[in-house]
């Protein structure tokens, strides 16, 4: 088994969040947001899939979330 570690720092135009419901960890709650955040997250690559978690932050928003990386939107290359 190959494996490494990822690292993402950075920033995207958009994103979609997911978050769980408190009666239901199976369930996930997508919402689009269309504005800047900083993201910053982890992961791995095991046998050549990654999986990584980010969090995103934004100016007025105290929050953070886990991001939905497939859905991020960046400046130039669209969806990534």
């Amino acid at each position: 088994m190959a494996a490494a570690s990822l690292i993402i720092v950075g920033a995207v135009k958009g994103c979609t969040i997911s978050v769980m419901p408190k009666d239901d960890e199976t369930n996930d709650i997508l919402t689009d947001y269309d504005q800047p955040f900083e993201i910053t997250g982890t992961g791995e690559v095991i046998n050549g899939t990654s999986t990584f978690t980010c969090r995103p932050a934004a100016k007025d928003e105290p929050w953070s979330d886990t991001c939905t990386a497939r859905l991020c939107r960046t400046g130039s290359s669209g969806p990534t």
